[in-house]
């Protein structure tokens, strides 16, 4: 048993309903035995939307009453051709689709609890009371009531049986409209038209279709959903044809599908239907969401703005094929309450408020870098942002403006955007410009107390805070200031202002042009005939406004604005395709553009074919970023390879990294520029920071090595060296870490940050070696000095003992002759004890002699010990190195040898195989 409460509850969530429309619900249920697709097709091809499907049912949803009975008719004659039992319950319901047209069925709780199992064989088709009439109306079709048929409620459920060989087809019609652009005179219109018709014509021979042509409309009538959906494909394909194979043959032009509603087939009809064929745009079929979604998957629907209180089932959306569009991440639906529509404002283009109540008038200036900072908007939030724009004005009037951009979140800072496209013409902006004396439009020259007392300043800051009942009399005010003052053009450009408000724009015009005539500086000049282009642009008379548009950009070539106005303007005449192309390419060459291109509610008319060619910079943009993201995340990885974050030399490269990878989650064309801008520099710098580590670290155990060559060139010359056990294996410690360090790779972070731990163990080492050496190097320098002194001394001695010995025995033998005397008899009497004092004395002499020699000859003796070490550990280490060199060397040629004798092998091998 199936309850449909089951399926209800799987609906898909809508978080904020678009849409909503009143219709028929069906719930179909099918047993195990298969084929229900065949069923599920049948109702596809009635144009039902599907709502849900969970395992053996499915809920759907139909616009037409009439079309409902008539498919569920076919569904019930498919079931007993067949024998397939599939139970279905028609009932009244609402329907409701999301903005992100999701849609959901709501029914009333009576409904909620039916139940019902599928039969194997045998298909039951039951509808609510209110259709029962109209069932009964059908031909072939019979109502019966329903017993035993145990639902919660009081619904007296029908029962209808079919006759077989009967269609059941619903009437269904719609107009098809195709309405060229243009003046019919023109020989580009005729070539286009007639390439157009062309294609048209052989869909129209082919279906049997009738036709009119009247007033440069073509239309069609068609009379069933199949075709309609065969015309919306026809239609696509056909503009796309022509733009690849015959693009100088392609001219602009509108489609429209509307409902029949009971309008007779005439050449009237365009007149009769309630379409503003100038507000649409060309190439774009517009057809009602009611008959978009029943066109099937096949077509992706686009929304053409957001409105929260007109927004109807009825209301006009555009549909392409899915395989003609590409998958796009921009999705701009702008609100209602901001385009331009019968009576635009001069100030700001929207059409809820008069100029003379336009919030731009209380709006802080904007500068002209403006649009180049909003890369903080997130444009996966745009339309959230655009909704509640529209629901707040549409809640609180023009008051909403101000309250939001005081707010300054992401829907204040895009209604200022919307208000700086057109501030060149906005009160808060128009002192400013009276002050400019170069030809920067966009300069700020300063304020002085001169400027601030100006009569004209003074009046102009009136005129902005001047309410609408006080405007007459402050009209009078200047109309006196004027004939007193009557080559003031600043007080000519105030009252053109003021007959705008008042909705004359000739007359503001006029004295626009009177303003013109008496300034003399060429800024302000073009500036007036700017204005003078803007009221013939809000007048509609488009081909005036490009005339002194293109005037002020002669006058004025470095400003921008006026070229901007000449393709809104040939937008609005409906040259889509080429301003499109133009925009784009404005904005390949300046980004800032983009936001400024996608928010302007002036584009509306060609936003569909803007946003197309828009993609396709957003796409390199967001592919550029994409590498350049994966470049930040590698670099991000490197820093934390090469890194710890303690000893992060480079901390402040690490935070942009970390930043630039934050700011990639926004979505933003000119971040993903900004951000593929910024990290090849910041790359640079982490590269050049890292190899500047790596050389640091290298210099670090060049600056170690040589203090452990120091120390071990100190104790090159040591007696008792292996008697230090503790100092022998720092030293060789010290010496493991630096053959390790310099036969290691430093550009590897693995090795880096190996040696990085490992120099601060071998500093740590050479310093506690220096510190031992200290003290050994004294002992050393004692031992050697004590040694020398002792070798000379005992050469001394052996030189003065005895010199001292024979000088006795000459006094004794020889005393007389020498003339002694009485000094020869006290040598002989005395002679041990004066024998032992020569024996002191001359060891006496030769031990200050000998050190008095080794303090002489320390130095130099010390280090000619020392460096004979050094030659002695060289020759030694030399020999070592040419031994392994000969040893490599043999094993070399022993195994060329044996190379040469398996060629050897191989050869006589092959000779033998030939022989």
């Amino acid at each position: 048993m199936q309850e449909i409460r089951y399926i209800l509850d799987s609906q898909p969530t809508i978080h904020e309903e678009m849409l909503s429309s009143d219709g028929i619900c069906v719930w179909i249920i099918w047993g195990d035995q298969g084929h229900h697709s065949n069923a599920l097709e049948i109702l596809q091809d009635a144009g039902a939307l599907e709502i849900v499907s969970v395992a053996n049912q499915s809920l759907w949803f139909f616009f037409n009453p009439e079309v409902t009975i008539n498919t569920l008719a076919k569904l019930d004659l498919w079931g007993k051709q067949f024998s397939i039992g599939i139970t279905t319950f028609a009932f009244p319901g609402r329907l409701s689709i999301g903005v992100d047209q999701v849609k959901a069925v709501d029914i009333p709780d009576e409904y909620r609890y039916l139940k019902a199992q599928a039969s194997a064989t045998r298909g039951y088709v039951y509808v609510h009371p209110n259709y029962g009439s109209l069932a009964a109306s059908i031909p072939g079709l019979s109502i019966f009531e329903v017993k035993g048929l145990k639902q919660k409620g009081n619904t007296a459920w029908k029962i209808i049986t079919t006759e077989r060989r009967l269609p059941f087809s619903a009437d269904q019609g719609w107009y098809a409209f195709v309405r060229p652009l243009g003046n019919p005179i023109d020989k580009q219109y005729q070539k286009g038209w007639q390439t157009l018709f062309y294609y048209l014509e052989l869909f129209i021979t082919q279906n049997k279709l009738k036709y009119s042509i009247a007033d440069n409309f073509l239309i069609i009538p068609i009379d069933n959903l199949t075709i309609l959906r065969e015309w919306m494909r026809a239609i696509s394909t056909t503009l796309i044809t022509i733009k690849e194979q015959h693009s100088d043959a392609y001219w602009p032009c509108i489609n429209v599908v509307i409902d029949k509603n009971n309008l007779n087939f005439t050449p009237e009809l365009p007149k009769k239907v309630n379409i503003d064929w100038e507000d649409l745009s060309p190439d774009t079929p517009y057809i009602s969401y009611k008959n978009a979604f029943v066109l099937g998957e096949e077509f992706k629907i686009q929304d053409l703005l957001y409105s929260s209180t007109n927004s109807s089932i009825d209301s006009f959306c555009t549909v392409q094929l899915k395989q003609n569009t590409e998958i796009t991440s921009i999705s701009v639906v702008l609100p209602e309450v901001l385009l331009p529509k019968h009576k635009p404002c001069f100030y700001c283009g929207a059409s809820n408020h008069s100029p003379m109540l336009c919030p731009s008038k209380k709006v802080e200036p904007v500068s002209p870098q403006y649009f180049e900072e909003l890369n903080d908007i997130n444009l996966t939030n745009l339309n959230v942002a655009l909704r509640e724009i529209d629901k707040r004005i549409a809640k609180r009037g023009v008051a909403a403006y101000g309250e939001m951009i005081a707010e300054n979140d992401t829907a204040g800072k895009i209604l200022k955007a919307v208000f700086a496209i057109n501030h060149v013409i906005q009160l808060p902006n128009v002192s400013r410009i009276w002050r400019i004396t170069s030809r920067e439009i966009e300069s700020n020259p300063e304020e002085t107390p001169e400027h601030l007392a100006d009569p004209n300043n003074i009046l102009l800051q009136r005129f902005a805070k001047c309410p609408p009942q006080d405007m007459h009399g402050f009209e009078r005010e200047c109309v006196q200031l004027l004939q007193q003052s009557p080559k003031n053009w600043q007080l000519q450009c105030i009252m053109g202002f003021i007959q705008m408000e008042k909705g004359d724009l000739d007359r503001a015009a006029q004295f626009w042009r009177d303003a013109d005539g008496l300034c003399t500086i060429t800024l302000h000049q073009a500036w007036l005939k700017y204005l003078i282009g803007r009221a013939r642009e809000i007048q509609g008379h488009y081909i005036d406004a490009i005339e002194i548009y293109q005037h002020s950009v002669r006058l004025l070539p470095g400003w921008k604005d006026p070229l901007y106005r000449i393709q809104v303007c040939n937008l609005k005449r409906g040259l889509t395709e080429k301003v499109a192309r133009e925009l784009a390419e404005s904005v390949s060459k300046n980004p800032y553009l983009f936001h400024k291109v996608i928010l302007d509610p002036e584009l509306i008319r060609g936003q569909n074919h803007l946003l197309s060619l828009l993609q396709r910079l957003w796409k390199e943009a967001y592919n550029k970023f994409f590498v350049e993201r994966t470049a930040l995340e590698a670099l991000n990885s490197d820093i934390q390879e090469w890194f710890t974050k303690e000893t992060n030399p480079i901390p402040e490269q690490s935070e942009n990294v970390q930043h630039l990878l934050k700011l990639g989650e926004i979505k933003n064309y000119l971040l993903f520029l900004e951000i593929a801008k910024e990290r090849p520099a910041i790359e640079a710098e982490i590269t050049e920071a890292i190899n500047n580590e790596i050389t640091k670290l290298k210099n670090s155990y060049e600056n170690a090595l040589l203090k452990v060559e120091y120390i071990r060139d100190e104790m090159s010359w040591f007696a008792l060296q292996k008697t230090f056990t503790n100092f022998n294996n720092l030293f060789n410690n010290c010496a493991k870490i630096l053959n390790w360090a310099f036969g290691s790779n430093f550009t590897i972070p693995r090795v880096y940050k190996e040696a990085k731990a490992k120099l601060e163990i071998l500093e740590k080492q050479v310093v506690e070696l220096d510190k031992k050496l200290k003290v050994l190097r004294m002992v050393r320098d004692i031992t050697l000095f004590f040694m020398l002194t002792m070798r000379t001394f005992l050469k001394l001695s052996m030189f003065f003992v005895p010199l001292g010995i024979i000088c006795i025995f000459v006094a004794i033998f020889f005393g007389n002759q020498l003339g002694l005397g009485q000094l020869q008899n006290i040598i002989k009497t005395n002679f041990w004890s004066l024998a032992k004092v020569m024996f002191s004395i001359t060891l006496m002499l030769s031990l200050g002699m000998a050190s008095l020699k080794t303090t002489v000859i320390f130095e130099k003796r010390r280090r000619e010990l020392i460096e004979k070490a050094k030659e002695f550990r060289e020759k030694r280490q030399h020999a070592r190195v040419e031994k392994a060199r000969q040893f490599r060397a043999a094993l070399e040629n022993n195994s060329n040898l044996k190379d040469r004798k398996s060629a050897l092998e191989r050869t006589k091998k092959e000779n033998a195989k030939r022989n």
